[in-house]
């Protein structure tokens, strides 16, 4: 899954955004994980 979220980062400026919120804030790491 790591990999495909890296691999997104590069297509989804999005996804980038939540990534470093992942490791900041374990909440969000929950909700997004979900």
């Amino acid at each position: 899954m790591r990999t495909t979220d890296r691999a997104r980062t590069g297509t989804t400026p999005t996804v980038a955004v939540p990534q470093s919120d992942r490791h900041r804030s374990p909440l969000e790491t929950s909700e997004r994980s979900d």
